[in-house]
Formats: C-alpha cells, structure tokens, sequence
C-alpha cells in the first residue's frame, strides 16, 4: 500500500497532469484567441520550408532548410525565455480563462545559422512580447572550428542594436529572403510552448510511474523482505530434501 507521501505526491501530479492542458503560458501576452491560433501552427508542420528535427526527452529542437547553396539552421532550447521590459502582460485578459498577473512578457530567444563555404554567419534573436523579432547580435565565425581556435578571441564586432541603422535593416531583409520572418517568429513561439510542455507532461508520468510502483527490490522493507523470502524458500527446500 502507498505510504501517505506517495499518495499526496500522485495526487498533486494527477492534478498537474490535468491543469497542463491549461492556456498557453508562454503565448499569454497574446490575446488568447491568438495563442490558441498559434499553438495549432504546430500541428500544421513549420513555414517557409524549413523541417522540424526533435526527439523525445531532448529540449533541443531545430529547424534547418537549404537556400541556394546555403544551409540554414535554428535552434530553440524548449522552455528557455528571456523578459520582454518593453512589452508588458496586460492586467486582464476577458477571453481568457484563468487571471493572469501583469508584468514583462515572455520573449522566445532562438539562434539562427547560415553557412556558406567554410563560414558560419550566427544570429541570436528573440521573438518579443508582441511577436516582433528582436535580433540581439551577428557574428561571423569558421564554420568548422578546431581546437586551436577555441583557444583564441575573435572579435566578434558590435551590438546588432549599435550597427548602423542602415545596415540593421538589411540584415533583417537577408534574414527574411531565408525565411526567418514574422511566420516563423509566431511558429517558433507556438513551438516552444507546445514542445514544453509535452515534455513536462511526459515527465509528470514519468514520475507518477515510479512514485506508484512497489518497490520489492532494492534498499529498505523491500530488500528485508527479500532476503526473508529467499531464507523461508532455503528452509522448505530442507525439510523436503531426502537424508543421505
């Protein structure tokens, strides 16, 4: 029989399982309708050509597609976010059915890389609050680094809020001929949400599992119990055994 713990920790995960059905957190600055709208972009498979690649039990996901001799890679660690200070979470959401608190929004950071040749060109980026793409840096690097070159700093050039503005906006248009735009930002964000918590709820079973079964071998009553076992089976085996 489950000790009291044991039955309290399956009850609080039985009920977590059902609340992980909930409104989307990381889509809550949304409008709701949206966030729902969003989350079903997933099932659809992502935009603009690119292929989704993941495994279960691994928060890395990535998306990669070929554009003119380029190969262009994103990855997202599922659940990572970052504030959004700019963008807040409005007080109250009518449509939605659980309060929300105010506060910064949730930003989705992910990074983007194109190589060309022997050079990767890396963008880290950050769906906002809003859906907006905010790219935070650009860098250029080998694309297949040795060991010596971990041992060297490279200058890895300014801010991409510092760059001029000018050259901010063509960047933003080299990124958009690769498919990294608006689309993609609302699918990644749905992605991040919707990996999450499939990985949280498989998780929770995980634990429901292992919190519900009977420990018969190992440390503790279990391991005595055992040994008892073996010790009664020895002495019936005895009592049978014919004398020499």
């Amino acid at each position: 029989m489950a000790s009291r713990q044991a039955r309290g920790v399956l009850n609080f995960v039985a009920s977590s399982l059902v609340r992980s059905s909930a409104a989307p957190r990381a889509l809550i600055a949304l409008p709701y309708s949206a966030a729902v709208r969003a989350a079903c972009e997933v099932a659809g498979g992502p935009p603009n050509g690119f292929t989704l690649t993941e495994s279960q039990g691994d928060c890395l996901v990535t998306l990669t597609k070929e554009h003119q001799g380029e190969t262009v890679t994103i990855e997202l660690i599922a659940g990572s976010e970052t504030e959004d200070e700019e963008f807040e979470i409005p007080d109250h959401d009518h449509e939605a059915e659980e309060e929300v608190e105010e506060g910064p929004a949730p930003a989705t950071p992910f990074s983007v890389s194109i190589v060309k040749g022997d050079t990767e060109m890396r963008f880290e980026v950050r769906v906002r609050g809003d859906g907006s793409m905010e790219v935070d840096e650009v860098t250029l690097s080998p694309a297949d680094e040795d060991e010596e070159a971990f041992n060297e700093v490279p200058y890895q050039g300014p801010r991409f809020e510092e760059l001029d503005e000018g050259l901010q906006a063509e960047l933003l248009h080299y990124l958009d001929e690769r498919g990294v735009n608006a689309d993609l930002a609302v699918y990644i964000t749905a992605l991040n949400f919707d990996k999450e918590q499939r990985e949280y709820t498989q998780w929770l079973e995980r634990m429901q599992a292992f919190v519900a079964q009977k420990a018969w071998r190992g440390g503790g009553m279990g391991q005595a119990q055992g040994r008892g076992s073996r010790s009664s089976a020895r002495a019936r085996a005895a009592s049978i055994a014919p004398a020499p």
